[in-house]
């Protein structure tokens, strides 16, 4: 019996890795969550904070 084989896409280069790494960092990432947003405004209370 043989191992069953997948087929691969060749790896992008570099540059277009770290280009999509950082698209995906800036769409993503905590800094757009309305909590962070809410609380980098200042306008969460005590409460919310220290859930």
């Amino acid at each position: 019996m043989s191992a069953p084989t997948t087929e691969r896409a060749p790896a992008w280069p570099s540059a277009e890795l770290e280009g999509r790494l950082r698209a995906l960092g800036d769409e993503r990432y905590h800094h757009r969550h309305p909590f962070n947003l809410r609380m980098h405004e200042g306008r969460l209370t005590r409460e919310e904070l220290r859930r």
